[in-house]
C-alpha cells in the first residue's frame, strides 16, 4: 500500500491519434492534487503536445513495424531509461493506430508498475512485444464486449476524453463559418476522405480509386477535400490528390489544423475505417443541427480481413449500429452517396445518435479516479 504521496504518473504517446485522445486527461491531472505528472511522446504526437502547450520530453526511438525488428533493442532500452528515471506508479498510454512504439515498450518494460491504456478505436489493441496493458478504458459498452472478448485484460466503460471536449464547441457555427472560404457554392455536396495509414492493405488504394471514379461518373454536384494521415507520406498524399484531380471536380487539400472543424464543414465524411468516422459522428451528437454523413468505404474484403484481425469485427460499430453507411460491394458507392446527401438521412442518424450513444461528460474523471482508487487500495508489486 502506498501512503498518501502524490502518484506519479507517466503519459505516453506514440501518434497523433494517441496525443489527442489523452491531452484531456493530462490537461485534469496537471490540476488534481492527486497525481504529479510526466509526459513522454514521439514525432507528430510530440509535435502536437508542445503546440498546444502541454509539457512533454521526446523519446527518440523510432516505431517499429514487427517486435521482431533490429531495433527492438534500442527501443526497450530507452523506454527502460525513462522508467528508471521517471519512476513513475502508473503508466497512462493513448492507443491510436499500428505499429510498435513508446507506448508498447513502456508496457514491455513497466514490470510490477500498473499500466493503462485508453482505446482510441473499438476493439483496437496493439499487442507490440507480445503483452499488453493491465486495463483499458474503452468508449462504450459494445468496445468493452469485443475487447473482453479477445483479451485478458480488464476493461472499463469510461467513454472517449477526446469527445469530452465537444459539449464546449459550437460544431453548426464553425461549419456555417468555414465553408464560405471553401465553396462559391454552398450547394455543393462537399466530400471528405481522410486518408489512413493502410497503404500496406492491398484494398486501400483500390477505394481511392472507386471514389474517384464515382466522382466522375455522379450527376451529383459533388467537390472532393483529402484530409491526409499524418504518416502519410508525400509521395502517397500527391497520388491521391492526383487521383482525385483527374475526376474534374474541385479538389481541396483539408486547410484545417484541427480535426474538429474539418469535420463540421464536410457534408459527407468517407473513410476506409478511420476513427474520424466516429469523431464525426459524436461531433455531430454535440450539434445543435445535424452535421454530415460518415459512409465507411469497406467493399474490398482485405479491408474488412484486416479489420477484423485487429478488432475482433468486420465492421466499424458505428455502421453495425446503423448511425454510419457503409459499402460492402463497389455498386453500393453511388447509393450511399445519394444517400449520404439527403436531409433525411443526416437528421436520422443525427436523432439516432443522440439517442443510442453514450456520454462522455464524465470521462476524463472516470479515468483519473480509477488510477487514483487502484493506487490507495493495491498493494506494492501486484499485477492484475
Amino acid at each position: 500500500m502506498k501512503s498518501c504521496d502524490k502518484l506519479r504518473v507517466l503519459f505516453s504517446a506514440r501518434d497523433l491519434g494517441a496525443a489527442e485522445v489523452i491531452a484531456e486527461v493530462i490537461k485534469s491531472a496537471n490540476n488534481d492534487s492527486r497525481f504529479e505528472v510526466f509526459v513522454v511522446a514521439e514525432g507528430k504526437a510530440l509535435e502536437w503536445f508542445l503546440q498546444n502547450g502541454l509539457a512533454a520530453q521526446g523519446f527518440l526511438s523510432q516505431p517499429i513495424e514487427s517486435s521482431s525488428d533490429r531495433e527492438r533493442d534500442g527501443l526497450l532500452a530507452e523506454a527502460e531509461q525513462v522508467l528508471k528515471c521517471i519512476m513513475p506508479d502508473a503508466i497512462i498510454s493513448g492507443m491510436s493506430g499500428p505499429t510498435i512504439g513508446v507506448d508498447e515498450a513502456l508496457i514491455a518494460s513497466a514490470g510490477s508498475i500498473a499500466t493503462y491504456v485508453i482505446q482510441d478505436y473499438a476493439g483496437w489493441v496493439v499487442n507490440g512485444f507480445e503483452c499488453h496493458a493491465e486495463t483499458y478504458f474503452v468508449g462504450d459498452v459494445e468496445a468493452k464486449k469485443i475487447t473482453d472478448s479477445r483479451y485478458d485484460v480488464r476493461t472499463i466503460v469510461s467513454g472517449s476524453p477526446r469527445y469530452q471536449k465537444y459539449s464546449k464547441l459550437t460544431p453548426f457555427i464553425m461549419r456555417t463559418d468555414a465553408r464560405h472560404s471553401l465553396l462559391k457554392d454552398n450547394a455543393t455536396t462537399l466530400i471528405g476522405f481522410y486518408g489512413q495509414s493502410a497503404w500496406d492493405i492491398d484494398g486501400y488504394w483500390q477505394t481511392i480509386d472507386d471514389l474517384a471514379e464515382e466522382l466522375c461518373e455522379s450527376e451529383l454536384d459533388l467537390a472532393i477535400m483529402y484530409r491526409p494521415h499524418p504518416a502519410e507520406s508525400t509521395i502517397e498524399r500527391e497520388k491521391i490528390l492526383s487521383r482525385f484531380r483527374e475526376t474534374g471536380r474541385l479538389v481541396i487539400l483539408d486547410p484545417h489544423d484541427s480535426v474538429e472543424m474539418s469535420l463540421s464543414v464536410v457534408d459527407i465524411v468517407t473513410t476506409c475505417f478511420s476513427s474520424c468516422g466516429e469523431c464525426q459522428i459524436n461531433l455531430s451528437r454535440a450539434s445543435s443541427a445535424p452535421l454530415g454523413s460518415v459512409i465507411y468505404l469497406m467493399h474490398h474484403e482485405s479491408l474488412r480481413d484486416y479489420h477484423l484481425v485487429n478488432t475482433g469485427v468486420t465492421m466499424p460499430l458505428m455502421a453495425t449500429a446503423g448511425i454510419g453507411l457503409v459499402t460492402l460491394q463497389r455498386d453500393d458507392l453511388r447509393k450511399a452517396i445519394k444517400k449520404a446527401s439527403s436531409l433525411e438521412f443526416k437528421n436520422f442518424a443525427w436523432e439516432l445518435g443522440r439517442h443510442v450513444l453514450p456520454d462522455h461528460e464524465k470521462s476524463v474523471d472516470t479515468i483519473l479516479s480509477t488510477v487514483a482508487n487502484d493506487f490507495f487500495i493495491r498493494p506494492e508489486n501486484d499485477v492484475y
